[in-house]
C-alpha cells in the first residue's frame, strides 16, 4: 500500500483516470468514488471513460465530469543537445507543405541529424490509474492512442479477481475482494480516513458494491463485503438511490424483451436453464443489448440462483453472444470457465462471444462449448416443469406475445 500512496502523493500537476471500454457498473462507480475523494484531497483528477456514461449511471455524482478521450494541446518539442553553445535565434517558415525550423546558434555548436530528437508535448498529467482493466488494452482507443503515455508514466493498477496482467507500475490488486470498490475504499481510508468519504463518494462505492454483488445475491459475497457496506452507510451513502436506479426500473422496452425471454425458457442438462433473444426481438420490443445484464437478474428470480443460466442473445444477425451466470460455482471454477472461453466478466456475469451460429443450432453449439465445461451439479434438483411452464405463461400472456 505505500507504493500506492506514494504513486498519488508525489502527483501534483493531477492524475488521469480510467476504465476499461464498456466497464462494469463496480469498475465505472468506484472510478468515481476515487475521483471525488481525490479533488477533496486537493489532487485533480481527468475522469476517461471510452464508452462515456451508462445511461443507468448518470445519477452517480461526478458522472458530468467523465470525458470519452483524451484531449492534449497540439505540440511538437524539437531537441538537440548544445554541448555549450548558446542559441541566439529561432525562426521558422513554410516550405510548401512542411514546416522548417532554423537555429542559430554561437559558434561552437555541430549536431549530426542523428541527435535531433522530435516529439510530441507533454501530457498535464504526473500519474495514470486504472480501476478494474485486467490490462491495458482492455482500455480500448484510450490506449491505443496514448500509449505513449501510459509506458512513461507512473501507472497505479487497480483491480480485484486473478485474471489481471499486472501491467501497472504499481499494482493494487485483491484476489480475495468481491468489488472492485472494496479496494477502492479501503485504499481512501488509508489515503485520507474517513474525511475523503464524503456522502457522494460513498454513494458511487456503494452503487459499485451493489451492482457487482446483484445488491449482495452473489454467492461470491464475503464477510469484508457486508462490512465495506456498512461503513460506507454510516458515511451517508444514498442507498435508496442506488435501489431506485439499478435495481427498480424497468423501461417499457425492457418488460416487452424480458416477456419473450421468459416465454422460450427451457431446461437443459446438468441443472441450466436457457433463454434465447433474436435480433428481431431487439428491433420489435425497441430494447438493446444493454438491457440483457437485467434481463438475466429476473430470469434468475423465476429459475432460481443456485443454477447455472444460459441468455443467449444476437447482437448482429447470425452472431450470438451468451450472459452466463455460474450458480453456486466456486471463484476459480468460474475464472477457469471464462478463460478456456475467452469471456469477460460483466458484473456477476460471464459474457462470452460465440460468433457466427445459426439459430436451429444453437442449443447443440451450447452444448458443445459451454455445457460440457460445467462441473457436474451435487445435490441439486432440476426446477419443476410447472415453474418454467408458470414463467412462459405468465411472460406471454402479460409482459409480451410469444415469438418463436
Amino acid at each position: 500500500m505505500d507504493q500506492t500512496l506514494e504513486v498519488i502523493t508525489r502527483a501534483q500537476r493531477g492524475i488521469l483516470l480510467a476504465v476499461p471500454a464498456d466497464p462494469p457498473t463496480d469498475a465505472f462507480a468506484a472510478m468515481l468514488g476515487l475521483s471525488l475523494a481525490l479533488d477533496r484531497l486537493g489532487k485533480p483528477a481527468t475522469v476517461v471513460s471510452p464508452s462515456f456514461v451508462p445511461e443507468h449511471l448518470r445519477f452517480l455524482p461526478g458522472t458530468s465530469q467523465v470525458r470519452d478521450r483524451v484531449e492534449i494541446p497540439a505540440e511538437i518539442i524539437l531537441e538537440l543537445p548544445l554541448r555549450g553553445a548558446h542559441p541566439h535565434e529561432v525562426r521558422w517558415d513554410e516550405v510548401g507543405d512542411h514546416l522548417r525550423v532554423t537555429v542559430r546558434a554561437s559558434a561552437g555548436l555541430a549536431v549530426a541529424d542523428r541527435d535531433v530528437r522530435v516529439r510530441s508535448g507533454a501530457y498535464p498529467w504526473d500519474a495514470a490509474v486504472t480501476v478494474g482493466a485486467s490490462r491495458l488494452h482492455a482500455l480500448g482507443p484510450l490506449y491505443a492512442e496514448h500509449h505513449r503515455f501510459f509506458s512513461e508514466t507512473p501507472l497505479l493498477n487497480i483491480d480485484r479477481g486473478t485474471a489481471n496482467e499486472f501491467f501497472g507500475t504499481v499494482n493494487l490488486v485483491s484476489s480475495t475482494a468481491s468489488t472492485v470498490s472494496e479496494v477502492i475504499l479501503e485504499l481512501l481510508e488509508t489515503l485520507g480516513g474517513v474525511q475523503t468519504l464524503a456522502p457522494e463518494v460513498a454513494t458511487c462505492l456503494l452503487a459499485g458494491i451493489a451492482a457487482a454483488t446483484d445488491s449482495f445475491r452473489t454467492p461470491t459475497l464475503t464477510p469484508q463485503t457486508f462490512q465495506a457496506a456498512s461503513r460506507l452507510l454510516r458515511q451517508d451513502a444514498d442507498h435508496q438511490a442506488v435501489v431506485r436506479h439499478l435495481f427498480r426500473t424497468h423501461t417499457l422496452p425492457e418488460l416487452r424483451l424480458l416477456g419473450r425471454a421468459l416465454a422460450r425458457l427451457e431446461e437443459l442438462p446438468r441443472d441450466t436453464v436457457l433463454a434465447v433473444v433474436h435480433e428481431r426481438d431487439f428491433m420489435e420490443t425497441e430494447a438493446t443489448p444493454d438491457t440483457m445484464p437485467s434481463i438475466l437478474k429476473e430470469i434468475l428470480e423465476w429459475a432460481g440462483r443456485t443454477r447455472t443460466a444460459f441468455l443467449a442473445f444476437a447482437r448482429n444477425a447470425g452472431t450470438f453472444e451468451v450472459l452466463t451466470f455460474l450458480g453456486q460455482m466456486n471463484p476459480e471454477d468460474r475464472e477457469n470457465f471464462r478463460a478456456a472461453l475467452g469471456g469477460v466478466f460483466v458484473g456477476p456475469f460471464v459474457l462470452i462471444n460465440l460468433g457466427p451460429v445459426p439459430p436451429e443450432q444453437l442449443p447443440q453449439v451450447l452444448r458443445e462449448r459451454l455445457l460440457s465445461r460445467l462441473p457436474e451439479p451435487e445435490g441439486t434438483a432440476p426446477v419443476r416443469a410447472a415453474v418454467l411452464e408458470q414463467a412462459s405463461g405468465t411472460a406471454g400472456g402479460v409482459l409480451g406475445s410469444r415469438t418463436a
